[in-house]
């Protein structure tokens, strides 16, 4: 792959932990795309458990069995997950990102040893799948479809990937930004679409039914901060992008303009998401809060803010990050910092809960179940931990 040139930038004090994002080295991919843990290689991804390799029809979402038979669907709820951490171990380097799939069943990982593993939710700590070989470059951000059939990643080598979910086949690289691209999301309703954050400062929008051609949130003779994390409205009418600036910006879809922005942190914004039922938008920040925004029409930005929740610790983050999220039910949200802890706030009240210390090191990123009081974290110290919060 050619490399690509970088654009010129002048990096600012909020913008120092954007900087490894620019200059992640651009490595030649593994000689074997999918590796396994009793060292096998296949030209294709298989699935294991317990050292048994199974065929690649099978679906990976399935739990193997001694007889490579399909496991019965299972309810995991915060009964079968203990309370405390599990930990998830097979990355060779920091973790960047993790995700629930949608149905909760699966959850999958990447960072920066360019590898997407595939876990059980079931608590065992086992992973079923590596698709290795993909990328050229980190991976810095990762999302299930709404089927559940495909992972879309966002890469260090300036590209985003779709990927089948079964089989690790590869089934787009969209190619358009100059640097690397750090965030991704999909739509929630309507068409597949993938929605993509730079480096470079662009925002675009991909269809999966043309790969090739982008549709630019971002105006192209514009230079904007780098963007760090992206949120998509319910109704895929409003773009969402924070990144070194101090403020989020609205964008308008259809006339590619900012309808308003959200100004209030102090320091670089280092996620955002929106909640489950569309209204708000919680966001992460290296001035260590995160704040809840009121994204009801008709409200001055000034005005927007509903809670700011403090305790968290993300100052200093020169090589890291970190991405907040919320509960299914919008009562919780979560997120992690640089002492490795994460922290459970109530978002009625704007007090912590709880502090977990699960990892060694910065947590990079934290996800809810889709129905339970349960979340997993991916952190630097090349794990991920999993755990139940039934008592929250």
């Amino acid at each position: 792959m050619e490399k690509r040139k970088q654009p010129p930038t002048t990096p600012t004090a909020d913008d120092t932990h954007f900087k490894r994002l620019r200059s992640f080295p651009q490595e030649q991919p593994d000689t074997f795309p999918h590796h396994f843990h009793d060292g096998s290689s296949m030209s294709t991804i298989h699935s294991y458990h317990a050292g048994h390799i199974l065929t690649p029809w099978l679906p990976l979402i399935s739990r193997p069995q001694d007889t490579y038979r399909t496991a019965p669907p299972v309810a995991f709820t915060t009964t079968t997950v203990p309370n405390t951490p599990t930990r998830l171990q097979g990355h060779t380097a920091a973790v960047y990102t993790c995700a629930f799939s949608p149905s909760g069943r699966s959850i999958a990982s990447a960072g920066a040893d360019k590898s997407i593993y595939l876990w059980n939710m079931n608590g065992s700590g086992d992973h079923y799948g590596i698709i290795r070989g993909r990328h050229m470059g980190a991976i810095l951000d990762i999302h299930w479809s709404r089927a559940e059939n495909m992972l879309v990643t966002a890469c260090a080598d300036g590209t985003c990937g779709a990927f089948e979910a079964q089989t690790g086949e590869r089934i787009s690289t969209f190619k358009g930004h100059t640097a690397s691209v750090t965030c991704c999301t999909s739509t929630q309703i309507g068409p597949e679409l993938t929605v993509s954050g730079s480096s470079d400062g662009s925002v675009k929008i991909w269809d999966h039914r043309a790969p090739g051609i982008a549709e630019n949130i971002t105006p192209l003779l514009h230079q904007y901060p780098p963007v760090s994390s992206i949120a998509i409205s319910n109704a895929n009418d409003i773009v969402f992008s924070a990144g070194s600036g101090h403020e989020i910006m609205a964008w308008d879809r259809r006339t590619k303009r900012v309808v308003y922005t959200l100004p209030g942190h102090m320091g670089a914004i280092t996620g955002i998401r929106l909640s489950p039922d569309g209204t708000r938008l919680l966001s992460s920040s290296m001035d260590n809060t995160l704040r809840i925004w009121n994204l009801g029409p008709y409200s001055d930005s000034s005005r927007r803010v509903q809670k700011v929740l403090q305790g968290v610790v993300v100052q200093g983050m020169e090589e890291h990050w970190s991405r907040p999220a919320w509960s299914s039910d919008g009562l919780l949200v979560t997120s992690g910092g640089t002492n490795g802890k994460l922290m459970i706030w109530d978002t009625q009240a704007g007090h912590v809960l709880q502090t977990l210390s699960d990892h060694q090191d910065c947590v990079h990123q934290v996800d809810f179940h889709p129905g339970e009081r349960i979340v997993v974290s991916s952190s630097a110290d090349k794990t991920l931990a999993l755990r139940s919060l039934r008592y929250l």
